[in-house]
Order: C-alpha cells, then structure tokens, then sequence
C-alpha cells in the first residue's frame, strides 16, 4: 500500500552504474518490456554484481541462458 517511488539509498549504486540512475533504469525496462514481440518476459537480473535488463523468449528463465545470472523482477 505505501510502495512506489525510487528504491532507497543502497541500491542506488547498482542503478547509477548500469543506467545513469533510476530514470535510465525505469526507461529501458520499459522499453524492453513493451518491445518484446511474442510471448516471453522482461526481467531484472543480478551478473556478476550488476544489474542487467534481459528479455527471454516463452519459458526460458535467464539463468538457463547465463549461469551467473540471478533473477530479481519479472515482468
């Protein structure tokens, strides 16, 4: 009920250094998610201590793809 907004302090970091911030990260997610013909998934992924925006087609979760990938969002 009180979500929303820009996640807190500790993980600002990780959204500065792969998107230039939290806006970077809010568009590109966007963008894949509204951008992926057919059916799979958008998801937000931890590699190797970054965050990364992948999409996978039908059922394939990342980590059947890249082993050192860890699943943080799904859309």
């Amino acid at each position: 009920p009180d979500g929303g907004g820009t996640p807190g302090e500790s993980f600002q970091p990780l959204l500065r250094d792969g998107f230039d911030g939290f806006d970077g990260f809010r568009e590109e997610l966007i963008e894949c998610a509204v951008g992926h013909f057919a059916s799979g998934w958008a998801w937000v992924t931890l590699e190797q201590g970054a965050l990364k925006i992948r999409e996978t087609h039908d059922a394939v979760p990342p980590f059947c793809e890249t082993r050192d990938s860890a699943p943080l969002l799904c859309i």
